[in-house]
């Protein structure tokens, strides 16, 4: 069964309390958007540190077996695309299975001025500056960019 996450409660004693439903989890696809702390805080206002606490912890657990597969999840836009290449590093660093980037999309419920955060459309000011950091992280390997 695949688990989705955004990994803040991703740890043992949360899986723990969802027995035994959560004994039949065999996938972990975990949401980040970001590689680093400040931009993490940017993009989801979350804590870093227990992020990485849990992304730890389910790395481990992927390598001891109880997960077939760890994959970690960054979409990228305006607010965050420049720590693409630190979230690559990030997902090598845990051992991940794979690092995929997929761009914003548009939709009425995310709230979001789409032409001024799409970075990846050829129109928007800052798609080169993209471009050049969107080609640096293909070339890392595990790395699925979409």
């Amino acid at each position: 069964m695949l688990f989705r996450s955004n990994g803040i409660f991703l740890e043992e004693s949360v899986l723990s309390e969802l027995r035994p439903g959560s004994d039949r989890i065999n996938r972990v696809h975990v949401s980040v958007d970001a590689g680093d702390a400040e931009t993490y805080a940017l993009v989801r206002g979350g804590d870093w540190r227990r992020l990485e606490r849990n992304l730890r912890w389910t790395s481990g657990e992927r390598k001891r077996g109880r997960f077939e597969s760890f994959v970690l999840l960054f979409v990228y836009r305006r607010e965050n695309f420049r720590s693409m290449p630190a979230f690559a590093r990030l997902g090598a660093e845990l051992g991940a299975d794979a690092v995929h980037f997929s761009p914003v999309q548009s939709w009425e419920r995310a709230h979001l001025d789409y032409e001024r955060t799409a970075v990846h459309l050829a129109t928007h000011p800052e798609h080169s500056e993209f471009a050049e950091i969107r080609e640096k992280v293909i070339r890392c390997e595990g790395v699925t960019l979409s």
